[in-house]
């Protein structure tokens, strides 16, 4: 085998879908062991899962004690609606195809290997106007989404 084969062979194996998304070692709300085991690095065929995908959304998923991880899908037209993240910057990297991400009322095109950082504290969103765009977030763990406005100890409203 050719170390390339080797490596998608790697990957394909390591990637999971959104259903089965890895939560690190010890789960999503699981605190981490004492002596947490030595960890191997993931490598994930990020186009694998994308061609694989048949709905917009989270595709991959990698929490840690320390890192979000996802892989998103959105097929055009759509997008994720303008909103303001107060805790992490976030890194968006593209995979496929091309969107626009609005950082505070400026345009910045996001296509396969483009990097955008997003600091803290400004208001974004993402539009993909035809096709598809895949793209990878990255940011330290934080608290998951809640809506604004509504309490902790409240269930939002579907």
């Amino acid at each position: 085998m050719d170390p390339s084969e080797e490596t998608n062979s790697i990957a394909a194996t390591n990637a999971q879908p959104a259903a089965h998304a890895r939560r690190g070692r010890h789960g999503a709300d699981a605190a981490p062991a004492v002596d947490e085991p030595e960890r191997v690095p993931d490598v994930i065929n990020l186009p694998a899962l994308v061609r694989a995908a048949v709905a917009d959304g989270p595709v991959w998923t990698h929490t840690s004690t320390d890192l979000n991880v996802n892989l998103i899908v959105v097929n055009g037209p759509g997008g994720v609606p303008d909103h303001t993240n107060d805790e992490v910057d976030v890194v968006f990297i593209g995979v496929e195809g091309t969107g626009t991400i609005v950082i505070d009322g400026v345009h910045h095109q996001l296509t396969a290997g483009s990097l955008v950082i997003v600091p803290k504290g400004t208001r974004r969103g993402l539009t993909v106007t035809e096709g598809r765009c895949a793209y990878v977030t990255c940011h330290r763990r934080r608290t998951p989404l809640w809506p604004r406005g509504i309490a902790r100890t409240e269930k939002p409203s579907t």
